[in-house]
């Protein structure tokens, strides 16, 4: 799309089309989306004049395949003047100075942060702040910038965790360190748990010390649930990643967050540290939120554990 000029997340902005009406069709039959006129917060500079112009791109693969659509402006569209200043799209270095950083892990708050750093740097060298490769990075630029991150790692937002589960750009070391995975059928949930080798070697050296568990993680409609260990640096060491959706009828995974999985996916961890090396000893002690659920799955699987407040809640 960007190669053709069609890229929708860095034109969106300045042009004098309108997303009025969408509909995705894939794996699921009659899945339509329709999306309103936004009447509360217009960012297009020119007022809505009901102009039937539009056009329709349909995509294989990466390839476009057809375009069609009606791409005359009525009159009204036509002689329609400016009411609000239309926003300018960023300079390409500054996507690229963004996708360095997330590439690096950085937070959406560090990009943001370096971002406003670049553009004061510049207008401190140069008087006419217009001519400024840097702009700043609002809250509402994440969808842009994340959609071109997701592409470079060619992941398809638009598709379930278990259709992305199967890509044809195989890793194999992504492969290796899936330790437990089932795929979503009916009542049942999507699961994926990830420990690499290194994260193994972690939680034999460190699992008698302190654990952290964190859930609160949410990735679309499903939820990563994240370990880790304290090392001798008192620094955090991820363990284990483990990824489920919400149960088949529930559209939050929120509203399948239980005890019940939660005991599921830690007895797996557990098991397939087993079956490499046998644990001697338990975890000392956990640190958690007041997460309930959270705690009672530890007790249940780790018995006699310790449990703390994270003092960051």
């Amino acid at each position: 799309m960007a190669q053709y000029g069609l890229d929708v997340d860095s034109r969106e902005r300045v042009n004098r089309w309108s997303h009025q009406w969408s509909r995705e069709s894939g794996a699921k039959k009659n899945q339509i989306s329709q999306a309103l006129p936004r009447t509360q917060k217009r960012r297009t500079g020119t007022p809505f004049t009901a102009c039937l112009a539009h056009a329709e791109i349909t995509l294989c693969g990466n390839k476009i395949h057809r375009i069609r659509g009606y791409f005359e402006h009525n009159e009204a569209r036509k002689a329609a003047l400016f009411e609000r200043a239309p926003l300018f799209p960023f300079h390409p270095s500054v996507y690229s100075t963004a996708l360095e950083q997330l590439r690096d892990g950085a937070s959406f708050s560090d990009v943001r942060l370096k971002n406003r750093r670049e553009y004061r740097d510049f207008r401190r060298d140069h008087c006419d702040s217009s001519k400024s490769r840097f702009h700043w990075i609002l809250e509402q630029d994440s969808r842009s910038l994340y959609h071109q991150y997701n592409r470079l790692k060619g992941v398809t937002v638009a598709d379930a965790p278990e259709v992305n589960i199967g890509s044809d750009k195989f890793n194999a070391t992504l492969a290796h360190a899936v330790f437990h995975y089932s795929a979503r059928a009916s009542r049942e949930r999507f699961e994926v748990a990830v420990a690499t080798d290194d994260m193994n070697r972690a939680a034999w050296t460190y699992h008698e010390g302190r654990i952290i568990l964190d859930g609160t993680c949410g990735v679309c409609d499903s939820r990563v649930l994240l370990f880790m260990v304290v090392d001798e640096n008192r620094k955090g060491v991820p363990v284990a990643f483990l990824l489920f959706s919400a149960p088949t009828g529930n559209k939050q995974s929120s509203l399948g967050y239980d005890t019940k999985i939660l005991v599921h996916l830690l007895r797996k961890w557990v098991d397939s540290l087993n079956k490499c090396v046998h644990l001697h000893g338990r975890p000392a002690s956990a640190i958690t939120d007041t997460d309930l659920k959270e705690r009672a799955a530890l007790i249940i699987i780790l018995p006699g554990i310790w449990l703390l407040i994270c003092r960051f809640r």
